[in-house]
């Protein structure tokens, strides 16, 4: 395990906590691919019913810009059938870096292309700005990031993410570069949790969602040459 600084995937497959995006983005040329665990306890998509997987890739092709996809697909679901999977564009652009004395702000827009109109529904629609600064406190060794987003409803959809005021927190030790524990608020339930930076460029994530069952979030990390 080596110390190095990364920006993580929340379960959306976008830079996050456990549920919420952060205004943090990837340095140019990089690019994550994983996977992660959505439970039915907090899955509005499978009406509570059923699990669910997801395979992502990431994209942070400008300085300020951002492209995800996300696939997500219900798990033992008896039959196959097209209504149980879903495919999630995303994109994200920050209108502000962070720096020394201001916090770094961005937009997002999740979900944005289908439509109920076309016969295919949004299922994890999400429109935000996000706020994200980091600070250290003195003679700790501790690292704190804190983020607060605010969502809307805007866009036609069967199901809503992060609408309304959420936020959360990430804490790292100067020791133990390598972890790092977080915790955050998506609008409805909280979550909690920790991950690690393996081997340089894997990075594993788990959590609890609402106290009540589990998440978690595996990822490669990689530039693309220049």
């Amino acid at each position: 395990m080596l110390c190095m600084d990364v920006y993580t995937q929340s379960t959306s497959g976008i830079p996050g906590y456990i549920r919420i995006p952060t205004a943090t983005l990837n340095p140019d040329g990089t690019v994550y691919i994983g996977g992660s665990f959505l439970p039915m306890e907090h899955l509005a998509y499978s009406k509570y019913n059923y699990n669910a997987g997801t395979a992502f890739v990431s994209v942070t092709f400008l300085p300020f810009l951002e492209v995800d996809f996300r696939f997500t697909r219900m798990l033992d679901y008896p039959h196959y059938e097209s209504h149980v999977s879903d495919r999630m564009p995303s994109v994200r652009a920050r209108l502000l870096k962070e720096n020394k004395w201001w916090p770094s702000v961005l937009i997002g827009v999740h979900d944005f292309i289908t439509s109920l109109e076309s016969g295919q529904a949004r299922h994890f629609e999400s429109s935000y700005l996000v706020i994200t600064k980091g600070f250290t406190l003195p003679k700790t060794g501790l690292s704190v990031e804190g983020t607060i987003g605010y969502g809307t409803n805007w866009l036609v959809a069967r199901n809503y993410e992060l609408v309304g005021f959420w936020g959360g927190m990430q804490i790292k030790c100067d020791r133990i570069k390598w972890l790092s524990l977080m915790g955050d608020y998506d609008g409805e339930v909280t979550s909690v949790g920790a991950e690690a930076i393996v081997f340089r460029h894997l990075v594993v994530k788990m959590g609890t969602v609402g106290f009540d069952s589990f998440t978690g979030v595996v990822s490669y990390r990689f530039r693309l040459k220049k």
